[in-house]
């Protein structure tokens, strides 16, 4: 019987565990010392997909961080136009200057979603020529755009986490079809040698790992922290 599949969702450390057992259950029979060999490259199978991981949740983690950062900078910016303009204004929030700016409270203002804050402001930043916002348009355009940027790198370390989980079935995939081989040569070696027909199955473990789901998810995030990286 063959060993079973390795799994997509297998952690880095099960598969490294897979490939150690074989290597020493090999080393351990006698009539299998010089099969060794043939496992060399098994572990950068493993070693190879764990780095396309750890890039992906390194890059998950920086944009998270560069977005969270510019996003607070951004509304800090959008406050303090929006306190000053109060002011200039004599707190009548129904005046055309002030309505051109903000439809309602500042404090409301910054807890919308961020590309349509980002949107009305970028609106102000081509349209308007306020005295208060020509005193904060510096500020206002440096965080706009670093929003900007962040939005536009969320959307893509969708093109990471698809190239780490590419990694992922490639090295299941690899792995298994490494197993299966060393099966195969282990099958012709019991029926030469009368080693019985369940002797192949010795060299592999019978107790299958943990799994863990696909990287980021539905919002982003990092991918799990058990042991891809």
């Amino acid at each position: 019987m063959a060993p079973r599949k390795i799994p997509n969702t297998v952690t880095f450390d099960d598969a490294e565990d897979e490939i150690r057992f074989t290597i020493a259950a090999l080393k351990a029979d006698p009539d299998t010392g010089d099969l060794v060999a043939s496992t060399d490259d098994w572990m950068s199978i493993v070693d190879t997909a764990r780095a396309e991981w750890r890039t992906c949740r390194q890059a998950i983690a920086d944009t998270d961080a560069g977005r969270i950062v510019a996003n607070h900078r951004f509304d800090m910016a959008c406050t303090r136009f929006g306190d000053e303009l109060y002011l200039a204004v004599g707190k009548d929030s129904s005046s055309r200057r002030w309505t051109q700016h903000f439809d309602r409270a500042v404090s409301r203002f910054v807890r919308m979603p961020l590309g349509k804050q980002l949107g009305r402001v970028l609106g102000w930043l081509s349209q308007s020529t306020d005295e208060v916002l020509a005193r904060h348009r510096d500020k206002l355009e440096l965080w706009t755009g670093k929003v900007k940027a962040a939005l536009e790198a969320t959307g893509a370390t969708a093109i990471v986490r698809g190239r780490a989980w590419i990694g992922r079935e490639t090295m299941a995939e690899s792995l298994t079809a490494a197993r299966d081989g060393l099966f195969e040569t282990l099958a012709a070696r019991a029926r030469e040698r009368d080693l019985g027909r369940d002797w192949p199955d010795i060299f592999f473990r019978k107790t299958p790992g943990r799994d863990e789901p696909a990287p980021g998810g539905e919002g982003g995030g990092i991918p799990p922290t058990d042991s891809p990286a």
